[in-house]
Formats: structure tokens, sequence, C-alpha cells
């Protein structure tokens, strides 16, 4: 490489640089559009975990310790650890992995239903609605909560439930606009 070669590529990495700082700073001198702006209210699940509603902690739970349709050997072995820590008696442990199996994929299928008719309705120039989408999703939380009532102990459900509150502290939400 030639000494004009090297001059030439310095020069050019240094106009980069300058048209980078150039843009940044003309981009945090503009304001967002008004239509862009949300106030985001930080929810901090290890300072106020009653603030966190229990259908949230519920729905972040059964997503972290479900597998899903096709789980590997360490997607089980995860589970299986985390279960544990339940100290539930085996019977209520697999009924509550069959509980949580049911419930990956309804949940899987809901978001793919959504996810493929708010494509077409993209496809249209329309904005898509969540609102039918985010009440089915409650509604199957709810449901699975319903189901471990049922068809576990009344032990392993209290048990389940203090889990799940002692998790709330370890979790932020953010919301702003529509959630």
């Amino acid at each position: 490489m030639t000494h004009g070669t090297t001059v030439v590529r310095l020069l050019m990495i240094l106009l980069l640089i300058g048209v980078c700082a150039f843009v940044t700073q003309a981009q945090s001198q503009t304001s967002p559009p008004h239509h862009a702006h949300l106030d985001v209210v930080t929810v901090d699940g290890g300072q106020t975990p009653d603030a966190i509603p229990d259908s949230l902690a519920y729905r972040l739970y059964l997503l972290s310790v479900s597998t899903t349709s096709n789980p590997t050997d360490d997607d089980r072995a995860r589970q299986n650890s985390q279960l544990l820590k339940l100290g539930l008696p085996e019977k209520d442990r697999q009924q509550l992995v069959a509980i949580l199996t049911d419930f990956r994929y309804q949940y899987d299928s809901l978001v793919n239903r959504y996810n493929t008719a708010a494509t077409a309705t993209q496809a249209l120039g329309q904005q898509p609605d969540p609102t039918v989408f985010l009440q089915q999703r409650d509604d199957l939380v709810q449901s699975t909560r319903d189901a471990l009532q049922r068809l576990i102990s009344a032990d392993s459900v209290s048990r389940v439930h203090t889990h799940v509150q002692g998790e709330k502290k370890r979790m932020k939400i953010y919301t702003g606009g529509a959630q």
C-alpha cells in the first residue's frame, strides 16, 4: 500500500466520522414527531411488586417455564430445573408440565393467528387493532390459572402462586400509550 492510498483512506475515514457526527448532532437537535412521543412509565417490581398485575406476572412466568411444541433436551432440562424449585409432588409437577405444554401451544397459535391477520391488514395499508388479541391473550392466561386450580393440589397451587409473586421482584414493566 502506498503512502497516497493510506492518506486517501485516512481522509475518507475522517470524512465519514464527520458526517456521522453531523447527522447525530442534527438528530439530537430535532424533536420527535408529536405522534411518536409517549410518556413512558416504569414499574419496578423490586420497589413495588404489588404494582405488577398478577395476570402479567403469570403470563411472563408461564412463558418463561413453558417450552415450544418441539422442545430440545436442553429446553426440557431448563424447564425441569425451574419446576424443581417449586418443590411440587411428582404427580403435580407432571400435571403442571402438561398444563404448560397446552398453554404454550395455544399461546403460539394465538400469536401466529394475530401476526397473519396483522400482516394482511397492513398489506391493505391499515393499522391492525390488537384489542381482540390482547383480550384473548389475557383470557388464555386466566384459563391456564383456572386449570392449575382444577388439576393440581391446593398446596401446589399455593407454591406456584407464591413463586410467581416472588418473581415480581425481578420484573420491570414499561408502559406508555397502548400496552
